[in-house]
């Protein structure tokens, strides 16, 4: 199949769909709830000794299962050493989420464990997506990205 046509498009949005499915099946995940949830100590960021990464997993989880979002995928961006030379992998301020809500707006979402900050790069990508008209915040725990969807959803 020809890269880049309705097809391939197609074949991938459905290994996307059999990706959420395993997620949905993994014991960590919530269900999304219909009201504003305050953060509860179960919730994977409200330690401060939890790493980064596992917070990620969980606030990528929530993201997913959310009824407004359309879909969500983990960016990378940093750079490696490939043989002699480094490559350069995304973008300065590229948030650890990005996506797409139901409604066609982009879905940024930066993840920092508690007490840390976005970056001024990170900071002004999100403010970008924000003025056009897109979602884009910080979360700390799932709690976070499920309450700033619920809010966005009243706003909208």
């Amino acid at each position: 199949m020809k890269k880049g046509s309705l097809r391939a498009s197609e074949e991938w949005f459905r290994e996307d769909a059999a990706k959420r499915e395993r997620f949905k099946s993994a014991a960590t995940f919530t269900a999304v709830p219909v009201e504003k949830a305050p953060p509860t100590p179960e919730d994977v960021g409200a330690d401060p000794e939890t790493p980064e990464s596992e917070i990620l997993k969980q606030v990528l989880a929530a993201c997913l299962y959310h009824p407004r979002v359309a879909t969500a995928h983990r960016m990378n961006s940093g750079m490696m050493k490939i043989g002699a030379r480094y490559v350069r992998f995304g973008f300065p301020g590229c948030p650890d989420i990005l996506g797409m809500l139901r409604d066609g707006r982009m879905l940024a979402v930066e993840v920092k464990k508690a007490g840390k900050h976005p970056t001024q790069e990170q900071v002004e990508f999100l403010g970008l997506v924000h003025r056009n008209n897109g979602l884009a915040f910080v979360a700390r725990s799932a709690a976070d990205a499920r309450n700033a969807l619920n809010e966005y959803g009243e706003a909208a």
